[in-house]
């Protein structure tokens, strides 16, 4: 009876071993990452976001709630914005300028698309807009309305005309206001574009109501919102609209509070620590 017992002892110290061994290994260490795609710890938001130099203090904890409430959206956001052309979030401001050789890729003429209103002839604009701005279009019109395309990309040497033209008109400090220096315009980036009057009078037209309240779905942003001068540098304008892509622009609405200015500051110091923070594919099993 001993010798039968025996095996049977031996076997279930094992088992008992074993299953304790697995318990432990499938214990996680530490904090959970808040999405399956990164590496990102409740903790480490603190320095993702307010990390961020560019942005306030009552901005950057404004969104850091926003994050907090909802991160799996965030990051599933994130994951988006990284498969997108890098050039979509280019800052170009007061403080960031284009070089003036810098031309977009990918210019097309908007006259050979017919959907398209416009004010004057040989508009152009980066072929990676068209299919939104098309979709864009195509809603208004389902809405009984037609947005009127007025200005689109602008060549450095272009702006150098145009911001002169604003200088003599109205002195240097307020031209500034209202006009890129040549090489800090939205409109060298060749995805930026100014619809209907270029006035403020299009905020109250059904079409600039409309745009305010549904621009963001597909994919574009206003730039320079009313009361945001200080942010942006420039006066508010109703009328100027940049293509950032769906996934940015309901990252700009949901987290960032409609601030197009916040959300590419944010890009620009905190791409490489996003993309760092990425976890790889695993690989695919073979079977």
């Amino acid at each position: 009876m001993k010798n039968f017992l025996f095996p049977i002892i031996i076997l279930a110290i094992f088992s008992a071993c074993s299953n304790s061994s697995e318990t432990t290994a499938s214990e996680p260490e530490g904090p959970l990452p808040l999405h399956s795609s990164f590496s990102y710890t409740e903790e480490d938001l603190d320095e993702l976001i307010d990390g961020v130099t560019g942005i306030d203090a009552p901005s950057r904890e404004a969104i850091m709630t926003a994050v907090k409430a909802n991160p799996e959206t965030f990051f599933d956001l994130m994951e988006e914005m990284l498969k997108e052309d890098p050039s979509l979030f280019i800052l170009v401001d007061k403080q960031h300028p284009l070089e003036s050789s810098y031309i977009p890729p990918d210019l097309v003429n908007m006259d050979d698309i017919s959907l398209f209103k416009k004010n004057k002839s040989a508009m152009q604009i980066r072929r990676i807009c068209l299919p939104s701005l098309i979709e864009m279009n195509q809603a208004a019109e389902e809405e009984g309305l037609e947005l009127l395309h007025s200005s689109c990309y602008r060549s450095y040497v272009y702006q150098v005309k145009t911001y002169n033209y604003w200088v003599e008109q109205l002195g240097k400090e307020e031209a500034d206001k209202v006009s890129a220096y040549p090489g800090k315009s939205q409109h060298q980036l060749g995805l930026a574009l100014d619809f209907g009057s270029i006035d403020d009078s299009y905020a109250e037209t059904a079409e600039g109501a409309w745009q305010l309240e549904n621009a963001w779905k597909y994919g574009w942003s206003l730039s320079f919102p009313e009361g945001k001068e200080e942010l942006t540098g420039y006066s508010y304008e109703c009328w100027h609209y940049r293509y950032i892509g769906k996934a940015a622009a309901r990252v700009e609405k949901e987290y960032f509070h409609g601030l197009q200015q916040n959300l590419l500051t944010f890009w620009k110091e905190k791409e490489e620590d996003i993309r760092s923070h990425k976890l790889s594919e695993s690989p695919v099993q073979e079977s």
